[in-house]
């Protein structure tokens, strides 16, 4: 059975990125990130923090009290869909 993926994070800083994904998963989220910056030039795109879809409460949640965000992205965008 393939897991479906939910993005809860976008973000253009790969540090933040990273750092969220070993704080997700030291709280037993999985998760992953994908890479979707230009490789000619870094400023453009954003890196995509992902969990399995029954996952996404949980995570947001996490987001929320534990990192103090708002989950949403950097662009002010919602995120989970």
């Amino acid at each position: 059975m393939d897991t479906e993926w939910s993005k809860i994070f976008s973000t253009p800083d790969p540090f933040q990125a990273e750092i969220l994904k070993g704080r997700l998963t030291e709280n037993d989220i999985p998760c992953v990130v994908v890479n979707k910056q230009d490789s000619m030039y870094k400023p453009i795109g954003d890196l995509e923090v992902y969990v399995p879809r029954d996952m996404v409460i949980k995570a947001l949640h996490y987001l929320e009290t534990d990192l103090g965000g708002s989950g949403e992205d950097e662009k002010g965008e919602k995120s989970g869909s």
